[in-house]
């Protein structure tokens, strides 16, 4: 984990607090480290629904603003906190509302951090990802890609 971490807790709680965020997840490689062995990846995710928002076009000039007054760095889609990039990605949908909406509260070093679970993390990636769907190697079915069933089952809607 990344070794500042609390230093983005810490500024994203203050994003809540000012009303800039409604509420956040953590997502991503980094949430799948809290569930599972530690990957390699350059920056965190925050899946995040956004305050004063209304309509389809989404705003991200708050958050920067923000970043600007609290001495922070932006560059391309991250605002650096505590030395880490930091991505806050608005839910796109539904499902990534819900996987805010349910995320786990965990612990780290004493401050809470909401986190996406494994079941969202799967969903969402799948959802993402549908177009590319994967390529058997075997001709007949479907051109060669199929879809696995089992990888549905038991995920949320």
């Amino acid at each position: 984990m990344f070794p500042r971490f609390s230093e983005v807790l810490l500024a994203i709680e203050d994003l809540q607090q000012r009303g800039l965020l409604v509420s956040y997840a953590v997502f991503g490689a980094i949430a799948q480290m809290f569930w599972d062995e530690a990957i390699p990846t350059f920056d965190l995710d925050v899946l995040v629904v956004l305050g004063g928002q209304t309509g389809t076009l989404v705003d991200l000039g708050p958050l920067y603003q923000w970043s600007r007054e609290k001495g922070y760095s932006a560059g391309r889609e991250h605002i650096v906190i505590g030395e880490i990039p930091v991505q806050f990605v608005p839910a796109p949908d539904e499902l990534h509302e819900e996987a805010i909406r349910t995320a786990a509260v965990l612990d780290f070093d004493g401050l809470p951090v909401n986190v996406v679970r494994p079941e969202y993390l799967i969903a969402t990636w799948l959802a993402v990802n549908a177009t590319h769907v994967v390529h058997s190697g075997v001709s007949g079915n479907n051109g060669g890609y199929h879809t696995n069933p089992l990888l549905l089952e038991g995920l949320p809607n």
